[in-house]
């Protein structure tokens, strides 16, 4: 989406390499973003995890180039009022996989090892 961390980095650094920006297409949907570019629209910044089956189909290809997006961050946010147990184990979950993520790509673990509850 235009209001993300990772749309800002890529149009200021495209931006700054060429006289006429090339036209970006924001996607809120990771689905909608791989349909976009397997059907030809161009080229796309997605988890090389979740492309492994097009990459090794040949459908996808990795274009290697210097410039890379900072790491993402992610939070996940649920009202402790009403109770809502499985929007927490939600988080939880999420908590696990970005720790389980971390230690398999040496990324340095993520900095809030428990959700933290949003209160009213």
């Amino acid at each position: 989406a235009r209001t993300t961390r990772p749309y800002s980095e890529l149009y200021r650094k495209l931006t700054g390499e060429f006289e006429e920006t090339p036209r970006i297409f924001p996607a809120n949907s990771l689905a909608a973003s791989i349909t976009m570019t397997l059907n030809g629209i161009g080229i796309a910044s997605l988890p090389e995890g979740v492309v492994q089956d097009y990459l090794a189909s040949g459908k996808l290809r990795i274009v290697e180039c210097e410039w890379h997006p900072s790491d993402l961050q992610f939070t996940a946010s649920y009202s402790s009022e009403p109770s809502n147990p499985i929007a927490e184990r939600a988080a939880k979950l999420a908590g696990c996989v970005a720790h389980a993520y971390a230690a398999r790509t040496d990324k340095l673990r993520p900095a809030v090892a428990q959700p933290t509850v949003a209160g009213r």
